[in-house]
């Protein structure tokens, strides 16, 4: 009998340990859900902070496809508690003392949830069911994984720093301007992570100081990362360089270096004129600013590399403004720019590989010769986006450069550049014998525009050519897609040409060795726009006047510009 009861206990004792996913005890490796402040404890200088996150938006949690190596305790999707890791524990059937559960290959978590009013459904069966699972539930895996965090017990579990030796990997990372966060991150060039999920990420600062990311609130797309100017994250980080970005997978840690100046706050009028002091910083505004009192100075300015061809378009990059302009949602108003010989004028004269945006521009007024705006004289190989331009009035002057004219509320000179939701309410107007003249964009080569809007007037003068409701002209701009003229009034005098609904006129060539893209003009609309035009007006369009075509350039470099640039036009409406 005795033998018979003891073997009774053992096979119960060995059941219990099998219910532990250790048929044996004694140590092993999981999968295990960590919450942050634990994960990054060994990793960073300070965790303060870093608790779960709470979501306004309780779908994206629970969208594995955002946040993939994470995990939410709640099935409500109101937070993301922390990573899914691999851990190497001594005492496997300690595992339930610290609070979670046991997750096996029979396991199982249906979600579904709604995206931009798509439904995505999924199942997560097995390991893959701790995507939905309470803090410091595991799974046990049957090998030793490639990277994995020590587990020690005390009154407080503690996780040792992940295993694996660093490796060194090419890539850029460069500050980039969007509306959802203040101070955003975006790396490029990393195509080590395209099949791995990024379970933390590590900003290194120039003194030592090491800061942890969450996914969701930090960590966007694997590439990019957000921090607003009241976060504990931030707070760690200012002022300070950024000397590197250590990527942390369940496969390798990837370490990216550098070099990445501080971002510098602007509160006031004198603060936005000191960026003509650094114009390759990285700046986001804080304030409202009142430009009343005083002409505004560009910033950054177009000075030509050269006299003839492309040395004539490309600016100088030291006298250029090559930074980061986040506007942070604020306003800037009552500009005042009066040069009636001068160019390439507006809040920022011009932007060279540059990227500015989340600001509007309210009640400005620029006069002056040639690229002349209220917000971009000139954009060479930038992006402008979010920008907002409300009561503007660009007044341009006839001069020895007024002929090429270029002037917008938003942009008044585009080279292979990008303009994106971004919306004027704006005067333009022009005198005899100018050109290229939109309420968004003047003149824009290889320059597309996409979902922008704009609404007021452009009055031009005799002879001119170039004029829409949304630019002068796109051409080899690749596409002008969802975007809106409405309540735009056209008036143009005797002998004016190409003039459109949303572009004067446009388009490349099918030739692809020409390198000038056919243009796209796609799920655009006109709403109440009216055109004007006095006697030999010629090329008149809803939504484009005309393809490009010069007798000089066709004499000059014969086929393909002995015949107009081509266009395309989709899913467009005029009302």
């Amino acid at each position: 009998m005795k033998k018979i009861g003891s073997l009774i206990l053992s096979l119960c004792i060995l059941l219990t340990l099998s219910a532990f996913g250790c048929a044996e005890g004694g140590s092993g490796y999981v999968l295990m859900n960590i919450p942050y402040a634990d994960f990054y404890a060994a990793e960073v200088t300070d965790v303060s902070g870093l608790d779960a996150v709470a979501s306004a938006t309780l779908a994206k949690p629970r969208a594995g496809s955002l946040v993939g190596g994470s995990y939410h305790v709640g099935a409500d999707g109101a937070d993301i508690s922390g990573v899914i890791f691999p851990v190497f524990v001594e005492d496997l059937t300690a595992l339930p003392t610290l609070g979670g559960t046991e997750v096996t290959d029979e396991s199982s978590v249906a979600i579904t949830v709604t995206l931009k009013g798509k439904e995505q459904s999924g199942e997560y069966t097995g390991a893959a069911a701790l995507f939905e699972a309470p803090s410091y539930s595991w799974y046990v895996l049957s090998e030793e994984p490639a990277q994995y965090k020590a587990l020690t017990l005390g009154d407080k579990p503690a996780f040792g720093a992940v295993t694996g030796k660093d490796e060194a990997v090419a890539a850029q990372a460069a500050y980039i301007v969007d509306r959802h966060k203040d101070v955003v991150i975006s790396v490029s060039g990393l195509s080590a992570l395209d099949a791995a999920d990024v379970s933390g990420v590590v900003l290194t600062a120039e003194d030592g100081t090491r800061v942890g990311l969450r996914h969701l609130e930090n960590i966007w797309r694997k590439t990019q990362f957000g921090l607003n100017l009241d976060s504990a994250e931030y707070a760690a980080l200012k002022g300070k360089r950024i000397t590197g970005i250590r990527y942390i997978t369940k496969e390798a840690n990837y370490v990216v270096e550098t070099d990445l100046a501080p971002v510098i706050e602007v509160s006031d009028a004198a603060g936005l004129a000191a960026m003509n002091e650094n114009r390759s910083g990285n700046y986001v505004l804080t304030a409202d600013i009142d430009l009343s009192g005083a002409e505004w100075t560009p910033l950054g300015a177009f000075v030509q590399q050269g006299t003839e061809g492309e040395a004539a378009e490309m600016p100088d990059l030291s006298a250029a403004f090559t930074g980061t302009f986040d506007g942070n949602g604020h306003v800037i108003s009552n500009l005042v720019i009066n040069q009636p010989e001068g160019w390439s004028l507006g809040l920022f004269g011009c932007i060279a590989n540059a990227e500015i945006g989340n600001f509007t521009v309210e009640k400005a007024s620029v006069d002056g010769m040639t690229m002349v705006s209220d917000v971009v004289g000139y954009a060479f190989c930038s992006t402008v986006k979010r920008v907002s331009l409300k009561d503007g009035t660009v007044t341009a002057h006839a001069g020895e450069m007024s002929g090429e004219g270029m002037y917008g509320g938003i942009v008044g000179a585009g080279m292979s550049s990008l303009i994106s939701k971004c919306d004027a309410s704006a005067a333009i107007v022009l005198p005899d014998d100018t050109a290229n003249a939109g309420i968004i964009g003047g003149g824009l080569e290889m320059t597309s525009v996409e979902g922008c809007t704009a609404t007021g007037s452009v009055t031009a003068g005799a002879n001119c050519y170039g004029l829409g409701g949304i630019s002068g002209c796109g051409f080899g701009s690749e596409h002008f897609s969802d975007c809106t003229a409405e309540n735009v009034t056209i008036t143009a005098a005797g002998g004016c040409s190409w003039i459109g609904g949303i572009t004067g006129y446009a388009g490349g060539f099918e030739a692809e060795e020409a390198g000038i893209p056919v243009t796209k003009v796609e799920r655009c609309s006109t709403k109440n726009v009216t055109v004007s035009v006095g006697e030999d007006a010629e090329g008149i369009g809803d939504f484009v006047g005309a393809g490009f075509y010069s007798e000089l350039a066709a004499q000059a470099m014969g086929a393909p510009y002995d015949a107009p640039t081509v266009f395309v036009i989709t899913d467009c409406t005029a009302e």
